[in-house]
């Protein structure tokens, strides 16, 4: 330090360097060693005070783009003080579910009710699990909005603070709103569950070619192999297998027909005729449409097909 009988300074450190200088100066007092001893200690948490402000001043920029991004994103997050039963939100959260957005702070009880009852017993099992543990949790499950809808949530977090006795205090997560997703992924099914009703209905069967390897690789329902005489016990449903239990003079047609299909992008529309071991030989019609794949070549054949066989018979019938 720099002392004298009027006035006296020191260096404040920070990495041993110097970043300022605490000085003190009265031409009535004379200084002594012990008065710089005493502005050393009070330069040196000075240096510590400052360290904390700017540590602090930092948390909040992190805690501020850590909102930020989250409210940009639409991510809910919360942060449960578990001693007092108080769960902080962010805004999307309050969005999420439609509340007040002044009401930053909910109860853990108020939480728990917002819960579906189907839901509350499994979460609430998972959520003893995620309080013993200090690893992350991932569940979902659905929440009542403001409106009286359910919100379908993606639920992650874990314990950020224990006390000395292992005891949880703190636990923060994330929610992500689902709902369009899990709407989507419903309708799917019901769609899925309409096709196989109208396919059913109309003993329809599915068959596609896969044309991207060297050699067509085909598949089918169980409908459409049980148009032409085969099962899953049969083994493999590949071209030669399809072929050999085609008609021989129909064979040569629908490979050609296959080809315009593909070459032309044209709809297929084929009729031929299937022996099925020691049973009537059975007439088939196919429809498909070809599909391109991302680079724009035609990598796939997809089609539908119902036996015909009673309808060919009749027309023979006529003709005689």
């Amino acid at each position: 330090g720099l002392a004298s009988p009027r006035e006296l300074a020191v260096p404040l450190l920070r990495d041993d360097a110097a970043v300022a200088v605490l000085a003190v100066a009265d031409k009535a007092a004379v200084y002594l060693e012990d008065d710089a001893d005493l502005l050393r200690a009070l330069a040196s948490m000075a240096v510590d005070g400052l360290g904390a402000l700017r540590a602090r001043a930092a948390l909040r920029a992190s805690e501020a783009r850590a909102e930020l991004a989250s409210d940009v994103a639409d991510i809910g997050v919360w942060d449960w003080d578990i001693a007092s039963g108080r769960v902080r939100v962010n805004d999307a959260y309050l969005r999420m579910l439609g509340l007040d957005p002044g009401a930053r702070e909910l109860d853990i009880s108020q939480w728990n009710a917002m819960i579906h009852p189907d839901d509350r017993p499994r979460i609430a099992a998972e959520g003893e699990a995620a309080l013993a543990s200090d690893t992350r949790f991932q569940t979902e499950y659905r929440l009542r909005t403001a409106g009286g809808d359910w919100c379908h949530v993606l639920s992650r977090g874990r314990v950020f603070e224990r006390d000395a006795e292992g005891r949880p205090l703190r636990m923060i997560g994330t929610h992500t709103d689902i709902t369009e997703l899990r709407r989507a992924e419903a309708a799917l099914r019901a769609a899925r569950s309409r096709l196989e009703l109208a396919l059913e209905g109309g003993d329809l069967g599915l068959d596609e070619a896969n044309l991207v390897a060297d050699t067509m690789r085909l598949a089918a329902d169980d409908r459409y192999l049980g148009q032409i005489g085969l099962t899953r016990a049969d083994g493999e449903f590949s071209l030669e297998r399809w072929l050999e239990v085609m008609h021989p003079d129909d064979r040569e047609r629908v490979r050609c027909a296959i080809d315009r299909s593909v070459r032309e992008r044209a709809p297929l529309d084929v009729e031929y005729r299937i022996l099925p071991g020691n049973d009537r030989l059975k007439w088939i019609a196919s429809r498909g449409r070809p599909r391109s794949g991302p680079a724009g070549e035609v990598d796939r054949l997809m089609g539908a097909s119902v036996e015909i066989t009673e309808r060919k018979e009749a027309e023979e019938a006529l003709r005689d």
